[in-house]
């Protein structure tokens, strides 16, 4: 049930609230006070008041519940003042109101329904719902009711569910409503595509376990992303889109039809590195060796900067992170990479801990270690060490490595456990 704030009704003047309170007042304006992200006019419709109205005390609380039970609001309240407009005299009603703060964004994922059609029809009726919501349950609840009410009109009658999850691409939280009942995906075709054939792209997404999932247009577009863009970013071809997934009836379930827009092959061009701290960009640049006038392979790209971030790597930033942003220049089908580099904290070696060895080997082993104590740590070294022990200790069947920072420090300890055969 929804939560029934405590409503408040204040006047203009005190000897006038008992008389008024007794019979019926004619609304000649209303307004609202207190919002920020909802409009007033789609607050004072869904309260059900209206210029021109005679309400009474019931009719007050009648509203302030129809806007409680949105979920929406953390408080309401009216207040009415004497107000005379044109040759009606009445009052003038203010809805007074505190927003529930927004937490969430809202995505709609209905098979077989654009969620933009849905979008239309939900505002048609209701200016109050957009694509943010509360964390409150009777916010879900009421957007479910609205988005069900407009799946009706539009002859998709259903029941749904709403789930949290993690927008990939921005990290944020969103809610998705989408079927309560979803069909399974027994098959997928391409349409559009020239460079990669069918089949190569259709085993791509076999591979990810596709096929017998059940289907949603978010599911199937981030296994896209994830298998099917890097095929073509491979190829050059960056800015690959899929401006089209549809679904239709098959034996065992849907069958997806995916569009794609393979875009131009694209040459990269110049690439910038830049970073709030210094940085030793001539270095990290001569590391990466980015083929620049060549083809914007991305997967070599990719490389191309890890081998950059490890020249911070190996002076103790182990932290390090990049943000490449794209320029793409049309007329000659090339891309400009900036890259931000954000070197994060340097960590030094503090000391190194062995598990596993016998007493004899064990000091065979810490001899082995070269790293200086409060030297940058550096766990290519580390990885280095790990080789080196493998090939000595022949008996060693596997190693787990394990960092340990110490407390309120910048100094980082190893610990290797080795398990012998």
């Amino acid at each position: 049930m929804a939560r029934h704030f405590p409503l408040t009704v204040v006047a203009s003047c005190v000897a006038l609230i008992m008389p008024a309170l007794a019979q019926q007042l004619l609304i000649v304006d209303i307004q609202v006070t207190g919002n920020a992200r909802l409009p007033s006019a789609a607050i004072i419709a869904a309260s059900g008041l209206a210029r021109g109205q005679t309400a009474t005390p019931k009719d007050f609380d009648a509203a302030m519940a129809r806007l409680d039970n949105t979920g929406l609001f953390t408080s309401l309240a009216y207040r009415y003042d004497p107000k005379t407009m044109g040759e009606k005299s009445g009052y003038a009603v203010t809805l007074q109101v505190a927003e529930a703060q927004t937490v969430s964004g809202v995505r709609l994922d209905i098979p077989g329904v654009e969620e933009n059609e849905i979008w239309q029809e939900i505002r048609k009726e209701d200016g109050l719902i957009d694509t943010r919501i509360p964390a409150r349950q009777e916010a879900v609840d009421y957007y479910k009711g609205a988005i069900k009410a407009a799946l009706h009109k539009l002859n998709h009658d259903q029941d749904l569910v709403a789930k949290n999850e993690v927008d990939l691409g921005t990290g944020k939280r969103i809610l998705i409503f989408q079927s309560a009942n979803l069909p399974k995906i027994a098959g997928v075709t391409f349409e559009g595509n020239q460079l990669i054939d069918s089949r190569t792209l259709q085993e791509s997404l076999t591979r990810a376990s596709f096929l017998g999932e059940s289907y949603t247009e978010s599911y199937v577009r981030v296994l896209l992303d994830a298998n099917v863009t890097p095929l073509y970013e491979e190829r050059g071809h960056l800015t690959v889109k899929f401006p089209r997934v549809r679904i239709t009836p098959a034996a065992e379930g849907v069958t997806v039809s995916v569009g794609v827009d393979e875009g131009p092959e694209r040459t990269l061009g110049a690439v910038q590195l830049t970073a709030k701290e210094s940085i030793p960009t001539d270095q990290m640049l001569a590391a990466a060796k980015f083929r620049e006038r060549k083809l914007a392979n991305w997967k070599q790209i990719q490389a191309s900067l890890d081998d950059a971030e490890t020249v911070l790597r190996r002076d103790g930033y182990m932290t390090v992170a990049a943000q490449v942003v794209r320029d793409y220049h049309d007329e000659d089908r090339v891309v400009d990479l900036t890259v931000n580099v954000d070197k994060g904290k340097q960590y030094f070696f503090g000391s190194l801990e062995l598990a596993g060895f016998d007493p004899g080997n064990e000091a065979s082993a810490h001899g082995l270690w070269q790293l200086a104590e409060g030297a940058p740590m550096n766990p290519l070294y580390v990885d280095d060490y790990l080789r080196s022990l493998g090939k000595t200790f022949k008996e060693i069947k596997s190693f787990s490595t394990q960092y340990r920072l110490r407390k309120d420090t910048n100094i980082m300890d190893v610990v290797v456990k080795v398990t012998m055969r």
